[in-house]
């Protein structure tokens, strides 16, 4: 073309139509939720390559889920083991061993501090990285369960954009055991049967888990109780009684004068037990007990304390019996 001018014109319509589309495509792209698990599983080598199946994952309940699904076919690393996950830091020794895994597996929804960073770095390692509650349709943080607080009330122990303590309702970690299940079909097809037989075994005991709770809380004097941290609620919406919080989503939350006078007025009006964690919100929890008159129990978020011959199912069903205690369930 002999006309600069209209070779520059048309090369700028070129570009404006480029900046156009891939600008619509960003947009796009940005209606939609981030969704970790939107791209597919895939593992950086065969998952048996050096002759052993490598699950790592960052606390309890994703332990015991990914060892009832693989049996004896994987090996279940936790890196957390031992320590309150709302405290947790990875130590350089434990990247290593996420990376050294075949798959790495996460809960999400803001529970690990340190996820999101360490995830990327997997990622650009080639470690595929499950997100257990991708498919969850969680709370937002800070959500409590209480009918005696406002909706445009802001929540001072907001630690996050969700409420991660999805693994306390059967129903949720029923959904997120299915959820595992197909990432580590998709990583380890040859076993497939294997692995979603004995899924399907772990999604009969939750399912009677569930119904065990709807029975048991069926029909109760009270409808109230105070927590030490806010990891109920979910629990809490499925049997359909209302938690009040003496932290926030997170153990390391200190609750403010405010939150003790509230909760002072709450066990006047009719709450019949304050649960206690064994965490340093006990103290908290202990003097209100004091100022109150209501009687303590003794409650175990599953996170990461599990006494010696303990496990999940176990610890469910006594925290339920804590529950119907505290709640005045008849028999």
């Amino acid at each position: 073309m002999k006309n600069p001018v209209l070779l520059i014109a048309l090369l700028l319509l070129v570009a404006a139509g480029w900046l156009f589309f891939s600008t619509n495509d960003t947009d796009h792209d940005h209606d939609q939720p981030h969704d970790p698990e939107a791209h597919a599983i895939e593992a950086k080598e065969p998952v048996r390559a050096d002759g052993s199946f490598t699950l790592a994952t960052s606390f309890y309940p994703l332990q015991f889920a990914l060892e009832r699904i693989v049996g004896d076919l994987g090996t279940v690393i936790n890196i957390g083991a031992g320590t309150d996950p709302h405290d947790f830091e990875p130590t350089t020794q434990d990247i290593l061993a996420l990376q050294r895994a075949d798959v790495v597996v996460l809960q999400g929804a803001d529970f690990e501090p340190w996820g999101d960073a360490v995830m990327d770095q997997l990622e650009a390692d080639g470690v595929p990285v499950v997100i257990a509650t991708a498919d969850i349709e969680l709370h937002e943080g800070g959500h409590h369960h209480d009918e005696h607080e406002h909706e445009d009330e802001p929540d001072e122990h907001d630690h996050g954009a969700y409420d991660p303590h999805t693994w306390l309702d059967p129903i949720l970690f029923g959904d997120m055991v299915e959820h595992l299940t197909e990432a580590v079909v998709t990583l380890d097809p040859e076993n497939a049967a294997a692995y979603e037989t004995n899924a399907a075994a772990l999604q009969t005991e939750l399912a009677a888990l569930d119904a065990e709770h709807a029975s048991r809380l069926a029909s109760c004097a009270l409808d109230e109780i105070i927590t030490s941290h806010d990891a109920f609620s979910y629990l809490a919406d499925r049997y359909e009684f209302a938690v009040h919080s003496i932290a926030g989503l997170s153990t390391q939350d200190t609750p403010s004068v405010i939150t003790l006078t509230e909760l002072r007025e709450e066990a006047a009006e009719g709450i019949g037990a304050i649960l206690l964690e064994e965490n340093s919100v006990a103290a908290y929890g202990d003097t209100l007990a004091r100022e109150t008159g209501l009687q303590t129990l003794s409650i175990n978020p599953i996170a990461y304390i599990v006494p010696a011959g303990d496990n999940y199912l176990t610890l469910m069903r006594s925290n339920l019996e804590t529950f119907a205690t505290a709640l005045q369930c008849n028999e």
